[in-house]
């Protein structure tokens, strides 16, 4: 097993991003049981504090937003106009975890990691 030199941010839907992917959605209505199989998760740098990390969310946050709508609807006009820190944290509990692992080949036989554009 091998440390990485990144920590992990769990992007989890709260109601209100249910809701809407339910209505731009040909899908059946989302409820919070859905919720954890929609989490997402991004491979971020290490950290050295919880100062860092937020400033980091705070850099990022339109662009992780966006990204999270994005699975839903690729068209920007049916998504929401605000799309800032704030709405980011009324639309999705965040957690960040500081402490990836990677099992490796020794444990779990994986393929190595490969990047996708």
């Amino acid at each position: 097993m091998k440390r990485l030199n990144r920590c992990v941010l769990v992007i989890r839907p709260l109601p209100p991003y249910l809701e809407w992917a339910s209505a731009v959605s040909d899908d059946d209505f989302l409820d919070e049981e859905d919720a954890e199989a929609l989490a997402s998760a991004y491979l971020l740098p290490d950290l050295e504090d919880e100062e860092q990390a937020e400033a980091l969310l705070a850099e990022h946050a339109t662009a992780l937003f966006e990204s999270e709508l994005s699975q839903w609807s690729e068209d920007p006009a049916r998504w929401p106009e605000q799309r800032d820190m704030d709405m980011l944290l009324q639309w999705f509990a965040i957690d960040m975890i500081p402490l990836v692992v990677d099992l490796g080949r020794d444990t779990l036989k994986s393929l190595p990691l490969e990047y996708d554009d």
